[in-house]
């Protein structure tokens, strides 16, 4: 076993109250070791003053408005628009989300805005990209007529049997030069042939480029992040990352997509397995978590690195009587947050490492399926959401401060779903998850039509949630919709004037999309916020 200063990894010293895995870390090579205690028995953060028995004694208010628990309106034959008042612009959100000047067409409308002239109508246009009409539609994310389209993101020639979204909660990122989507697919006539690809667009959508390298594990799990100069750093599971089994490879790709640059492995830690990757580019550092399997029970490592993706220190790893995995890797007013689920026997804890230092953790629950995790948001400068999902396939959101401490009880966004997912522009923060397949009562078999993917706004008036905003199906189109769409993920991109969603999924259909892998194939949606949608389209 790994040894820290002369010790043992599990006996270098370690606090009840968890570090932030973006910490700076001890200058020994070997990794920083912080131990996490689950929550006895309640979702209040491990954080501030406690009772004897570590419960904090004061929950904090209970202020949370009560939440619909019933299903989406699934009618989508209905036009409308919906950017109205509720989805106004928040001033709150973060620059990065948004457009600006640079991205902006160099000669403004001198009258009302037209379609094609790249100057997004939020009230008529769901998107204008100002591409010549000559562009094919595959090339492209918004027609020649300004509506949004749905489109696989691998050239429809290519030669992929099989594409799909691995398991990182980041598989898609995006920056000022453009975003890029990473995925996994099965290539040549061989179908053990795995690669990883990353598939690279301009701002406002247009294809610019792809690249793939392989051999690699089916589950390589990989995940993006868009650098400052505007190239990407991919960090995935790989057979010889680090020369000892399963490590975690860090590639570098040109903003084009084209050039792909082996960085070598995140993890110094090389014993056993090390896989399931997340990041993402937080304040001055690129910040990567992993699993990490060289101990038991299963622990979570994060590593810092620079633009150059060189490395800005070493490992700095949690663990806890109980097993612990799917990290994930955000941004909360410029630092970061490492989220992580904790699963003992039959119960689970989600829980959210702060900038601060402080520990937000869900109330134990049966242990959600696998894959599962927490997705955190700011709300404004003292208020973040969280939204997961229990055992029993419940999406529940939770608000809490800076410190950890929930500000009321965990309300019901609905059941049935899955893979929840926070996103904020310019024009307010934004919610997607997986409505879970169900054979339908009295039929004979299965009708996979039932797995569908939501996008719904939802607004905070402090102290309040706002959730009655009218959620929107995914894909765009309703033929698309056959069939089963799973494994949604979404981040917000640049878009002139405020901002974009860039969603992607994987299809399980077969012939939704023209040149589609006759398997499973991975699907990008631009989505201009405030969002419009309006009668036609794809």
């Amino acid at each position: 076993m790994k040894s820290c200063n002369g010790k043992t990894a599990l006996s270098c010293p370690a606090t009840l109250v968890a570090l932030a895995l973006s910490s700076s870390v001890a200058a020994c090579s070997d990794p920083v070791v912080t131990y996490l205690a689950q929550a006895p028995d309640s979702g209040i953060a491990d954080a501030g003053q406690k009772t004897e028995s570590g419960v904090p004694t004061d929950s904090g208010p209970s202020r949370i408005s009560d939440a619909k628990d019933d299903k989406p309106d699934l009618d989508a034959s209905k036009g409308g628009s919906d950017a109205d008042a509720a989805d106004a612009i928040d001033e709150d959100s973060p620059t990065d989300a948004t457009g600006d000047e640079s991205d902006a067409p160099p000669d403004g409308p001198t009258g009302p805005n037209v379609c094609g002239d790249g100057w997004r109508d939020p009230v008529v246009e769901e998107c204008d990209d100002g591409l010549d009409p000559s562009v094919p539609i595959g090339d492209r994310a918004c027609t020649a007529d300004c509506r949004v389209v749905d489109r696989i993101v691998g050239e429809p020639a290519a030669n992929a049997s099989d594409r799909w979204l691995g398991n990182g909660v980041h598989p898609v990122a995006g920056g000022v030069h453009g975003h890029a989507v990473v995925v996994t697919e099965v290539v040549g006539p061989s179908s053990d042939d795995v690669h990883v690809a990353l598939y690279a667009f301009s701002p406002v959508g247009q294809r610019l480029g792809a690249t793939s390298w392989g051999p690699v594990p089916f589950e390589a799990d990989p995940v993006v992040a868009a650098l400052p100069n505007g190239d990407y750093a991919v960090a995935h599971t790989a057979f010889d990352a680090d020369g000892d089994g399963l490590g975690i490879a860090l590639v570098r790709v040109s903003n084009d997509g084209v050039i792909a640059t082996p960085m070598g492995a995140a993890n110094t830690t090389t014993v056993f397995a090390q896989r399931s990757p997340d990041m993402m580019w937080t304040a001055k550092h690129l910040v990567v978590g992993w699993e990490d399997e060289s101990t038991v029970p299963r622990r979570v490592c994060t590593r810092q690195f620079t633009e150059e993706l060189t490395p800005a220190g070493g490992e700095s790893c949690v663990w806890s009587t109980q097993s612990l995995s799917r990290v994930s890797i955000s941004s909360l007013h410029g630092e970061t947050a490492t989220s992580l689920r904790m699963d003992g026997d039959e119960e689970t804890v989600f829980a959210v490492m702060l900038p601060g230092g402080g520990v937000f953790k869900t109330e134990p629950a049966l242990s959600p399926p696998f894959g599962e995790s927490v997705t955190i948001a700011p709300l404004d400068d003292g208020a973040q959401l969280a939204v997961y999902v229990d055992g029993e396939r419940v999406m529940l959101a939770v608000v809490f401060d800076a410190s950890g401490f929930a500000m009321g009880a965990p309300i019901v966004l609905g059941a049935g779903r899955g893979r929840p997912m926070l996103a904020r522009t310019a024009s307010g923060l934004y919610l997607s998850w997986w409505e879970v397949a169900e054979e339908p009562e009295g039929a004979i078999g299965w009708d996979p039509v039932f797995e569908e993917l939501w996008l719904q706004r939802v607004g905070w008036v402090g102290p309040d949630l706002d959730l009655t905003s009218q959620p929107i199906p995914l894909p765009r189109g309703e033929a698309p919709r056959l069939g089963d769409q799973v494994m949604v993920s979404m981040v917000p991109v640049p878009y002139w004037p405020t901002g974009a969603l860039a969603a992607v999924w994987t299809d399980l259909r077969g012939g939704n999309f023209s040149g589609q892998a006759p398997h499973a194939e991975v699907v990008i949606e631009l989505i201009p916020t405030p969002i419009v949608r309006t009668v036609g389209g794809i």
